[in-house]
């Protein structure tokens, strides 16, 4: 496993080709983050970063003083990205602040819509035909709302708070499970897990202010990257591992 002295060697004291083209498509892609000048999706994947940072790392960060060290650092480095190259994303916050004009309403009246059916929803798919019976008076009357911008409050209006619940467990499980892999098994490679958990945080907690989950592409992605770090994080050990720990601790493995 990588520590993270040999990767301050492979970028700076002796770069790989390997490692500059890692830190080049990182770069690109936290440009192409901010170019979308989408605010929550900017904040969130430069927070999941740095959990990703720590859960993969997480052997040389053991003591509570050193996260809390790498979390204000992180912070300055994340504000530094966001005013130097975010600059789209910094103009949406001066302007708009951190919701759009007609979000909240959207989200009142959608959890009026589960309200009122709130065992079996209005039907899966009904979301655009039903809001335009119950749509608010104080946002534009131009355009349509097909989505509403919370996945997890859509799938509430339309199947029913149970179904919503349920969703909701499975995420925090899926969650739960993979920091359990991260912090119980020493023994995995800890870069699908890591991957996992913070492509699994970033999906979810965005999708609770926009419908990046209803986007194909973005969800066959998403559940690619999931799928390898869980079959990694509920994989049981190989009978190596069993050897290699035994020829660790030849005292455990006598008694």
């Amino acid at each position: 496993m990588l520590t993270l002295r040999g990767a301050f060697q492979r970028l700076v004291a002796h770069p790989t080709n390997r490692s500059l083209f890692a830190l080049a498509i990182l770069v690109t892609t936290l440009c192409a983050v901010f170019m979308t000048g989408s605010r929550a999706g900017s904040v969130l994947t430069l927070i999941v970063l740095l959990v990703a940072f720590l859960a993969y790392f997480r052997r040389e960060f053991a003591h509570w003083k050193a996260i809390v060290a790498v979390g204000a650092i992180g912070s300055l480095v994340a504000t530094g990205l966001m005013l130097t190259v975010g600059g789209n994303v910094g103009h949406r916050f001066s302007i708009q602040g951190f919701s759009d004009e007609g979000r909240w309403p959207v989200y009142r009246t959608t959890m009026q819509i589960a309200h009122d059916f709130p065992e079996l929803g209005t039907g899966l798919g009904s979301f655009v035909a039903i809001f335009q019976a119950y749509r608010p008076g104080d946002i534009s009357i131009s355009g349509t709302w097909n989505r509403a911008h919370d996945v997890l409050l859509e799938i509430a209006s339309e199947t029913g708070v149970f179904v919503a619940g349920g969703v909701l467990a499975w995420y925090l499980a899926i969650v739960v499970l993979l920091i359990w892999a991260i912090l119980r098994r020493p023994t995995r490679d800890p870069l699908p897990i890591s991957a996992a958990l913070a492509v699994w945080l970033l999906a979810g907690l965005h999708s609770l202010v926009d419908f990046s989950l209803q986007i194909p592409g973005y969800a066959l992605t998403a559940a690619a990257i999931v799928g390898t770090g869980l079959a990694q994080a509920l994989a049981q050990p190989s009978a190596s591992s069993h050897v290699r720990r035994s020829a660790a601790n030849p005292d455990r493995g006598t008694a």
